[in-house]
This record gives C-alpha cells, sequence and structure tokens, in this order.
C-alpha cells in the first residue's frame, strides 16, 4: 500500500469516528430516568433520551422537571365569577356571602327568603347576595327575637309632652296647666286667657298623631266623647 492509499484509508476511519457522538454502544448509556429526576407530584412519566431526560407533566404544572405550578388565577380570573383560588397544581373557584357555586365557575344568588321562618315575624325582602328583613312603621326589627319591636318615639324628644302608643305616639298638652298643643304639634304653649274649648270633632290625623280610641276624656272639667268611627280626635282651641 503507498503512502497516500494509507492516509486516505487512516482519514477515513477518524470521519467515521467523529460521525458519532458516543465512542461506545447506546445501550451501555444508563437509563437518565432511573431514578427519575422529575417531579412525582407534577410528573405523568420521565422518557429517557439516552443521555437526557423528559419530564411529561400534568396539567397545571410547568418546568423542566415538572417542579413549577401554574397558577391558573392569573388569566382572566380562571374564568370564576368571583374568587379564584390557586393550589398546587390546580384550582377551583368560590362565591362570595349570599351566592352559591353552579358548575364549578358560576355564581348564582341565594334566595334566603325561601326558607320558612328567616325573618321570624317580619316580612322577608330577598336583595342580589343578601336579604332584609322589614319591619312597619314605628317598629324595628330585632335579629335575636326575629321579631318586630314597637319603637318608642317618645325616648327620643319627638314631643314635650309624648305617649307612646303601637308603632307611633301622640302629642299633648297638659291644659290644667294652663298650656295647650302649638300649631307645630309637638310643642306647647301657654293659653289664651280668652281661649275657650269647642266640642271634640273628627279630622284626618297627621302622620304622627295616633288612632283615637273609644273612650272618654275630661279635659278642664269639661266631659267629652269621641264618638265611634272618628279616625282621631283635635281640640279646638282658639
Amino acid at each position: 500500500m503507498t503512502s497516500n492509499a494509507l492516509f486516505l484509508s487512516l482519514l477515513s476511519s477518524l470521519s467515521l469516528f467523529s460521525l458519532s457522538p458516543f465512542p461506545f454502544p447506546l445501550s451501555d448509556i444508563p437509563d437518565q430516568c432511573s431514578p427519575s429526576p422529575c417531579n412525582p407530584r407534577g410528573t405523568v412519566r420521565c422518557e429517557d433520551k439516552k443521555g437526557d431526560f423528559l419530564c411529561h407533566c400534568f396539567t397545571g404544572w410547568t418546568g423542566v422537571r415538572c417542579e413549577k405550578d401554574v397558577n391558573e388565577c392569573n388569566k382572566r380570573n380562571g374564568g370564576c365569577d368571583h374568587e379564584c383560588n390557586n393550589t398546587m397544581g390546580s384550582y377551583h373557584c368560590s362565591c362570595r356571602r349570599g351566592y352559591m357555586l353552579v358548575e364549578r365557575k358560576l355564581c348564582n344568588d341565594v334566595d334566603e327568603c325561601q326558607h320558612p321562618g328567616m325573618c321570624g315575624t317580619a316580612r322577608c325582602v330577598n336583595q342580589d347576595g343578601d336579604y332584609d328583613c322589614l319591619c312597619e312603621t314605628g317598629y324595628v326589627y330585632d335579629n335575636n327575637t326575629k321579631t318586630c319591636l314597637d319603637v318608642d318615639e317618645c325616648e327620643q324628644g319627638v314631643c314635650e309632652e309624648c305617649v307612646n302608643t303601637p308603632g307611633s305616639f301622640r302629642c299633648f298638652c297638659d291644659g290644667r296647666q294652663g298650656k295647650k298643643l302649638s300649631q307645630d304639634l309637638r310643642s306647647c304653649q301657654v293659653k289664651s286667657p280668652h281661649s275657650h274649648y269647642q266640642d271634640l270633632t273628627c279630622r284626618k290625623h297627621p302622620p304622627f298623631i295616633s288612632p283615637g280610641f273609644n273612650q272618654r276624656f275630661i279635659i278642664d272639667k269639661q266631659h267629652c266623647t269621641l264618638d265611634q268611627g272618628c279616625s282621631t280626635i283635635f281640640l279646638e282651641i282658639y
């Protein structure tokens, strides 16, 4: 063999050797997934790549080793109506008070008034995400007893002289002390020496005067009787 032929043969052998990344059979390379380098919590399986590995992740995990949680709430609130709660590898939706979760993501209003006795003796009115217990004018709702309690307006100083009644009140003045009810029907003023009484007459009562009762009144020794059918009384003084 000539020197040129020997050189070409040697060069060919070196070229073949350089084309192969491994100077030994691939079967001799250790399994890259044994033991697995992947995060077991986030990995479906580990794939041996003969000198490398590939971790296949569960939904909700990412990273070379499936070690990073995906925060689904960062993208459009996870599709939740109200609250999005991220967890490791997953998430879940929740609703604010007064709503219920439907179809895993939607929040529908809860009609609390459908529950018997929710407001006791008061009237229950459903609101969006809440409800109200309402009482008639002159009453206030008590959460402990679930009843409507009478408001004592007289404690609020609505009249100079006041008598509380169920759901309302009455203003009056003591005629024995020479006083009469002023035009505002709440305060008292001194009677004129020339004032005299007329018979009690029926009139439509103002909002702050409670309905009258079929009873006997004694005013400055003058006896007057309120007839049945009258809604309230006024004493004409002038």
